[in-house]
């Protein structure tokens, strides 16, 4: 994982260092989860049922370069989400079962800023891995496992510009191998630094 930042930040760094006019977008997440099949969308079919609570509250952050290109800017950057997931907790009398489950993703995000005033609308992709951790009890015997996957995240973002500082609401759609996919509604504060 660090490799990974490492890399964008000096792909960052460099691509700044030799184009003209640019923004950087710096971006703290914080909403919520939730699976296919909890919302009830035909689209589960096949998926694991038994990490159908992996959603639930989130942070996260971002980071990205974006530069002009005519009407609208394009950005690249960084992403990183963390779903605290669920618990599943079975109470069989003599005993109490319990999975809990959480979800990170991170990688690079790509898109285009359609529209800067009077509202900021920003359409783009991340592509990155997802580790979903699963921590189980079984009448008292712990076990953990995890697993990492290519993950893919297109989302929107539409915010209030408010000078340097900007809030709003951002949504994601989460396609995880391995697990269900997701989609997520985050409020978002950010702040663009101009150069």
């Amino acid at each position: 994982m660090k490799s990974i930042w490492m890399l964008t930040a000096l792909l960052t760094v460099g691509v700044a260092s030799i184009l003209p006019a640019q923004t950087i977008d710096l971006r703290g997440l914080g909403g919520w989860g939730w699976s296919e099949k909890a919302l009830g969308l035909g689209l589960a079919q096949g998926q694991p049922t038994d990490l159908n609570n992996l959603y639930s509250g989130a942070i996260g952050g971002a980071a990205t370069l974006s530069v002009p290109l005519g009407q609208v800017d394009a950005f690249v950057g960084a992403t990183l989400l963390y779903h605290f997931g669920g618990r599943l907790k079975l109470d069989l009398g003599n005993r109490v079962d319990r999975d809990d489950l959480s979800l990170v993703f991170y990688g690079g995000e790509l898109g285009f800023t359609r529209l800067k005033a009077p509202v900021i609308v920003r359409t783009g992709s991340a592509i990155g891995l997802s580790r979903v951790t699963r921590d189980r009890t079984m009448g008292g015997t712990a076990s953990s496992s995890s697993n990492s996957d290519v993950a893919f995240a297109p989302g929107a973002l539409v915010a209030v510009p408010l000078g340097p500082v900007y809030v709003g609401l951002e949504t994601k759609y989460l396609i995880v191998d391995k697990a269900p996919n997701g989609v997520a509604l985050y409020g978002t504060i950010g702040i663009q630094l101009r150069r």
